[in-house]
């Protein structure tokens, strides 16, 4: 699945970090299967079609989605950065090896390394692994997201409680993470106005005419637009 450039709320994203003034951003989520990838890709996609420079860095190091078996880190150094589909796009695999999780867990190594990046690229993406699971055996995420200039949060709505979402951004914030913005996945959270529609649908055997008119009325509510 994929996001067109031209989608409505992807750019509004988009349109928050030109304001922000962010060139290191950091995409994660309170728990896994949030959209999160999916975000990252939309970013550098919506970035790479205006002639931008795009670094997708896999920070995921529970479910990588980057590399390859001669493309790795090396002690806290990372590999040259590679194009796949779209010469605009670079990439970088998650750091697996324990010597590079040990030190980019130091203070400044990261910073280091996102100060480098975006001397290079005009943007920087970090698609990072859910908050829930920070591990301190491990790279935690939270450590990774400090280090760039905001971050998004993806939030899975109809299936993340609300209170997990505000428990996550909680903790981000104590962590010295700068939250610029929350991405809501609508997926298993119908609006009301398409549960409306969708209900209405249940009478059209019997008042199809009727039906038909109130789903138009329904359809063009102004009202039912709105999103809180």
């Amino acid at each position: 699945m994929t996001l067109p450039v031209s989608y409505q709320e992807l750019e509004c994203v988009y349109q928050r970090l030109l304001i922000s003034s962010v060139r290191c951003l950091a995409v994660s989520a309170a728990k896994s299967g949030e959209g999160v990838s999916l975000m990252v890709d939309a970013l550098a996609k919506r970035s790479a079609s205006v002639g931008k420079k795009v670094l997708v860095v896999d920070f995921n190091l529970f479910h990588p989605r980057i590399g390859a078996d001669d493309w790795h880190w090396s002690n806290g150094q990372a590999p040259q950065p590679r194009t796949m589909d779209d010469d605009s796009i670079w990439y970088l695999p998650a750091p697996l090896d324990a010597a590079s999780r040990l030190r980019l867990k130091e203070p400044g190594q990261l910073e280091a390394l996102v100060a480098q990046w975006t001397a290079e690229f005009d943007l920087v993406l970090f698609d990072c692994a859910a908050q829930q699971l920070n591990n301190q055996s491990n790279l935690p995420p939270s450590r990774v997201m400090a280090a760039a200039d905001g971050v998004v949060i993806c939030y899975l709505a109809g299936v993340t409680a609300s209170c997990q979402l505000q428990s996550c951004c909680q903790q981000l914030t104590q962590d010295g993470v700068n939250i610029v913005g929350v991405v809501m996945n609508d997926r298993f959270n119908p609006s009301l106005k398409l549960e409306l529609i969708r209900n209405l649908q249940k009478f059209s055997h019997r008042w199809p005419k009727l039906t038909t008119w109130f789903t138009k009325k329904v359809y063009d509510s102004q009202l039912l637009s709105l999103r809180y």
